[in-house]
């Protein structure tokens, strides 16, 4: 399809990415709600059905893995401290289990490990216009050769945001597919508008990563560069999904 490119393989993956050369369990993982995404040193953040996952795990024997005493899920108001743990398939799943506070068990996935990962990335990969436009949300950014993030949103979900900041590579001597952000927010609304419903009172920061979505029904159809945002501030948790606007 015009514009799409083909999906990058996990059996041959591209030099230097994550899935060539990534510590295992590290990487991007998929499952019906929404993006995992593990980092070099453990670290932890997931988007689930009502809730997110933001902590850390320690790997041990080469596949174990377990939560640390700092993994946490936000999104309630209380919000309960997980433990848990499993294991990694290489390049394919995180599976495992986890409590709330002790509460019954739940299924830890399995979570798929991402084609994304198999994307050679650097800083310039994520320049240029990203954005989504919905009922009742729309987002709009630029980021530039540096990582330096400028724009705005509007919308009833997220109301009328001035938007700045970076997104800049984890590891930038690496081609690794993971970014750190940082974003600042402020009210932009004017008249009817709705006011800014982001965190203006503390800036946000957290992972993100460009993943791939289908250009059609067919894997010969290609893939669109999307990204997605899992970011925090004090008070509030959000995720953007962008497309890259061509």
């Amino acid at each position: 399809m015009a514009g799409s490119e083909p999906a990058p393989s996990l059996v041959a993956p591209q030099p230097g990415s994550t899935a060539e050369v990534g510590v295992n369990g590290e990487g991007i993982y998929e499952d019906m709600w929404g993006f995992t995404l593990v980092g070099a040193q453990g670290s932890l953040v997931r988007r689930g059905l009502l809730d997110w996952t933001w902590g850390s795990i320690s790997v041990t024997g080469g596949s174990n893995w377990v939560f640390n005493g700092d993994t946490r899920s936000l999104g309630f108001i209380d919000e309960p401290v997980i433990k848990g743990s499993g294991t990694f398939s290489a390049k394919a799943s995180m599976d495992g289990s986890y409590a709330r506070d002790g509460r019954s068990s739940q299924a830890w996935g399995p979570l798929k490990y991402s084609n994304a990962n198999a994307l050679a990335v650097s800083q310039q990969s994520v320049a240029g216009k990203w954005g989504v436009s919905e009922s009742n949300v729309t987002v709009s950014i630029k980021i530039d050769e540096k990582g330096v993030l400028t724009g705005t949103t509007g919308g009833s979900e997220f109301g009328t945001c001035k938007l700045w900041g970076t997104l800049l590579q984890s590891e930038p001597k690496t081609a690794k597919n993971m970014y750190d952000l940082t974003l600042n927010t402020a009210n932009a609304a004017t008249g009817t508008q709705k006011a800014c419903e982001l965190d203006t009172a503390g800036d946000y920061a957290g992972p993100s990563a460009i993943y791939l979505t289908g250009a059609g029904d067919y894997v010969g159809n290609g893939y669109f560069r999307s990204l997605v945002m899992i970011a925090k501030s004090p008070r509030y948790v959000m995720t953007m999904y962008l497309d890259k606007q061509q």
